[in-house]
């Protein structure tokens, strides 16, 4: 047994005999272990651990992140589109809806560089192909209403 692991029995008797253990919150509860898939098996508990009092890891926060901004990108584009349908190419979009798309592709770069896994990671956004796909989801669009 080498001195780290006394020191740590040592340490774990003193606490049960001061009674350290006694009335921890969950006692006599079973524990709820959710498989973390990507942690490696040394650190499953603590990566339990740390999500079961609140805290995540940064790369699962930026992939959060870039999520969110990818649906409201597509909420955003989606609504200008039914509005200018006749203006639907992407050097036409408004300046707001480019630096919008640049932040979130500057986002899903920072998620895709921290990510521990490559098939975790994001597909940056093209404006082009989006609106393609508007294009074909509304292939009856006018320029008058913007709606088939």
């Amino acid at each position: 047994m080498n001195i780290l692991h006394q020191i740590s029995e040592q340490k774990i008797q003193a606490a049960l005999q001061h009674g350290d253990f006694e009335n921890l919150p969950g006692a006599g509860k079973p524990i709820r272990w959710d498989d973390n898939l990507l942690a490696p098996e040394d650190k499953k508990l603590t990566f339990d651990l740390l999500q079961n009092n609140g805290f995540t890891l940064p790369w699962i926060e930026k992939g959060i992140e870039a999520r969110k901004g990818i649906t409201m990108f597509r909420h955003s584009l989606r609504e200008w589109f039914t509005e200018n349908p006749s203006s639907s190419q992407f050097g036409e979009l408004p300046t707001t809806l480019m630096d919008t798309l640049a932040g979130l592709n500057q986002k899903i770069i920072d998620y895709n560089r921290s990510v521990p896994v490559e098939a975790l990671q994001v597909s940056f956004i093209d404006a082009d192909r989006e609106l393609e796909l508007l294009r074909n989801e509304f292939p009856g669009c006018t320029s008058e209403t913007g709606k088939t």
